[in-house]
């Protein structure tokens, strides 16, 4: 998804697209050279250099974010247990649903350790885990909570390719504010932070020592929206 918010003139037009790659809007591309012909293709960030932010579609899945998910259980207390220093764990593994399921396991991100299982969308707290939560408010641990970021496939929603019948796509890179779905997961979104490309999503993680600044943050993804708000230079 990309919405553009105030920006200095249209989209810079149509360009071929690489017939090989898959992309979404609001993902970065950039212009490759091909027995001689010049195609726009999804930017990794080093070798295919970003040129602008895609406004087509084409790919057989559709994907979304899920930002800063909090994900809580309270075990059976059969389960509950102490470790040497007294501390509540567990003594045997727990799992529990996400909120979606198809997960793109390479974007999941925890702040505590756990097992994902992608396809169906649960985390499995492994033995030993910390209880690192009083849900009565008695000052004793009796429940985990991990807050989990992740990316993942939208069920029932078929691909689509709006490049299929002019082999054309189009490419906002005007400066301006935009809005964007297409974003890393595994990093943070500091205000005013740097952005960069990864593998044709926006990301404060640079992927190499000279990647080129894009733009830089001015709306960070939020629990509620999902959503990164970014300055393109």
């Amino acid at each position: 998804m990309i919405r553009p918010l105030d920006v200095e003139g249209l989209p810079s037009g149509l360009w071929n697209v690489d017939p090989n790659c898959q992309f979404e809007p609001g993902q970065i591309l950039g212009l490759v050279s091909f027995g001689g012909e010049v195609l726009m293709s999804r930017s990794d960030g080093t070798t295919i250099m970003p040129y602008g932010i895609a406004d087509d579609v084409k790919t057989t899945v559709y994907t979304k974010p899920s930002v800063n998910e909090r994900v809580f259980v309270k075990p059976p207390t059969q389960i509950i247990g102490q470790d040497y220093s007294g501390n509540p764990v567990l003594v045997a593994p727990h799992s529990t649903e996400l909120k979606a399921s198809s997960i793109v396991s390479a974007s999941f991100k925890s702040d505590v350790d756990l097992s994902l299982h992608p396809i169906n969308g649960t985390v499995e707290f492994p033995t030993g885990t910390a209880l690192n939560y009083d849900s009565q408010g008695n000052g004793v641990y009796d429940s985990i909570v991990a807050i989990v970021s992740y990316s993942y496939e939208i069920a029932g929603v078929p691909g689509d390719d709006t490049t299929r019948g002019s082999g054309k796509v189009t490419v906002w890179n005007r400066r301006g504010e935009y809005i964007v779905d297409q974003f890393d997961t595994l990093a943070t979104y500091p205000l005013n932070g740097p952005l960069y490309c990864c593998d044709g999503k926006f990301t404060t993680n640079p992927p190499c020592e000279n990647a080129p600044v894009l733009g830089m943050v001015t709306g960070p993804p939020s629990t509620l929206t999902a959503t990164l708000q970014l300055l393109w230079f």
